[in-house]
């Protein structure tokens, strides 16, 4: 099970030799250009789902022959060759000679018409020989960066609940011939959910859907393993590593995060049943030098 794209894209390059030994996420082949974002958002729209127009756009390229109106969004081609701080909201040519003119070894990259979004979803689940099973997504709250970066607080919403086309999602996924925990990236605006993208590993917020009742990780390796998706409840989860600085930055007051804080019944970094990766982790922070 890979939790990181460089692990994913290592894996995927190296299928064929790791299969005569492991149980490995495409059974031997190769998901090979579907870690590309304009691959993936190509197939969703073949498979049904609702796209953003989008194009490639390298840095040489004359952005003036790009056809997609202000706002937009431009985001890393591949996510392994690029960083969270490539990801830019452009409302015009100034801005976007801004962030093309920002320090960065990103060369390619995806744009895409702006989505004012409502909210945005992380959903959560596996993908196996029988199909997809995605027992419920995190509702985004509050991001940090803000708009941008990776969810500090939201809700857990059970799959019935989404309105996610499945069948569709179904479909890309068997056309991957992917196995294993999987993340996909919808944004939610009007009545729609935007495809953004999938992303074919384990997802840094896989926990909350376990917390909530679905332990999918455990059904991935033992198929036997169930649970009741009508017992699959809301839950709040936050990141409290992150989510203060938006009381720094003036988003949020005290008094709201508190509240926020005390509702939460999931983190993502910390345990209350095993701390010890925890206390591991700030041991090995403080005393690494």
């Amino acid at each position: 099970m890979c939790t990181f794209d460089e692990a994913a894209e290592f894996v995927d390059a190296n299928e064929t030799v790791l299969s005569e030994h492991f149980i490995t996420p495409c059974r031997g082949s190769r998901i090979g250009t579907l870690f590309n974002k304009d691959a993936q958002c190509r197939l969703a729209k073949e498979c049904g789902l609702t796209v953003p127009e989008s194009v490639v756009f390298r840095r040489k390229d004359d952005k003036s022959k790009i056809r997609i109106a202000f706002p937009l969004i431009i985001k890393p081609l591949t996510s392994t060759k690029g960083e969270k701080s490539d990801i830019h909201i452009i409302h015009d040519d100034s801005e976007f000679d801004k962030a093309l003119s920002e320090e960065s070894g990103c060369d390619e990259f995806l744009l895409q018409e702006y989505i004012t979004k409502e909210y945005e979803l992380d959903c959560i689940g596996i993908s196996t020989e029988n199909g997809a099973e995605l027992p419920g997504a995190i509702r985004k709250i509050r991001h940090y960066p803000d708009g941008t970066g990776a969810g500090a607080y939201g809700i857990f919403v059970p799959a019935s609940k989404l309105g996610i086309n499945l069948d569709g999602l179904n479909r890309f996924l068997a056309e991957s011939r992917y196995h294993g925990p999987f993340s996909v990236e919808f944004l939610h605006s009007r009545g729609k959910n935007y495809f953004m993208e999938v992303n074919f590993r384990n997802d840094g917020l896989a926990y909350v859907a376990t917390a909530a009742g679905a332990n999918i990780h455990a059904r991935y390796v033992n198929p036997g393993l169930t649970y009741n998706p009508s017992k699959v409840k809301s839950i709040r989860m936050m990141n409290y590593s992150i989510d203060p600085l938006h009381i720094k930055e003036g988003r949020i007051t005290r008094r709201q995060w508190l509240r926020d804080l005390l509702r939460t019944r999931v983190f993502i970094n910390a345990s209350i049943r095993d701390f010890a990766p925890t206390l591991a982790y700030y041991k090995n922070k403080l005393f690494k030098r």
